[in-house]
């Protein structure tokens, strides 16, 4: 059994791999979207996120069919250091937006 923070993976590449966004991982939402650099250059906003607006952005990609939503880590550390989305999927014809 998983021990709570245990981090899954579900692609792993030479230097990356991605994962859900689980639980354990809100911190690195809440910390990068208080982070007002960020914010202004990913124009997601010009303020402060309170933790209840992280989850409820990071619940609305969760379980979408037409989204598939992971975090990134660095392979090596296992250091959370992104995300990435893919929007829009269209499997009847093999289309997606990134």
């Amino acid at each position: 059994m998983d021990s709570p923070g245990t981090l899954h993976y579900s692609i792993t590449g030479e230097g990356v791999a991605l994962g859900p966004m689980e639980a354990v991982t809100m911190p690195h939402f809440y910390r990068w979207f208080n982070d007002m650099e960020l914010l202004r250059t990913a124009g997601i906003g010009d303020a402060p996120w309170p933790m209840e607006r992280v989850e409820a952005w990071c619940k609305r990609f969760s379980g979408n069919e037409g989204e598939a939503w992971f975090m990134v880590f660095e392979r090596e550390s296992g250091q959370p250091i992104g995300f990435a989305g893919l929007r829009d999927i269209d499997e009847r014809h093999g289309t997606t937006e990134y």
